[in-house]
């Protein structure tokens, strides 16, 4: 399930960042992997080239862990 959340303000971003140990001034855009039961599965701040390969990778990665050995 994928969820895609628009946070103007800040104020979501700014608690995830902090129960995350990461200092208050961030880089946009942030990108944040969540796992359904809560797990950072990725974390990318400020402009980073190949970051949407990653974030694909990244799910890839998880799915191949679902499917039956």
């Amino acid at each position: 399930q994928t969820a895609v959340a628009l946070d103007e303000r800040g104020a979501y971003l700014s608690r995830a960042l902090e129960a995350l140990g990461r200092p208050a001034g961030f880089r946009l855009p942030v990108i944040l992997g969540v796992s359904p039961t809560g797990e950072v599965i990725f974390f990318s701040e400020g402009y980073a080239i190949g970051a949407a390969a990653q974030v694909l990778e990244t799910i890839r990665k998880l799915e191949r862990r679902k499917e039956p050995s």
